[in-house]
């Protein structure tokens, strides 16, 4: 394959994934209402994060509001700061239901 094939190859998968993502974000909106920019949205997933702490077991370091309203949606308790790998395994088999 040459270059420029390659070069339009990639730009092309990488519109369909900014086109994906806005879809999401848009859909996020939607389900909270429009109550949160597009803006604020991606900044509190950008934000979420998880610290290992030691034997099998996470901190997550960041929640606010709009994470424990989309948590509330999905069903994703995320007052729980603590978990282990098994539940955070548990929590990603439950959203692909």
């Amino acid at each position: 394959m040459g270059t420029t094939r390659r070069n339009t190859h990639h730009h092309s998968e990488r519109r369909i994934k900014h086109f994906v993502s806005l879809v999401i974000v848009r859909i996020l909106q939607m389900v909270t209402q429009n109550k949160y920019s597009a803006g604020s949205i991606l900044s509190s997933l950008n934000s979420a994060e998880c610290t290992f702490l030691k034997h099998n077991y996470y901190l997550f370091d960041y929640c606010d509001d709009i994470l424990m309203e989309l948590g509330g949606l999905f069903g994703i308790d995320f007052d729980k700061r603590i978990r282990s790998v098994g539940e955070i395994k548990k929590v990603f088999a439950s959203t692909k239901k």
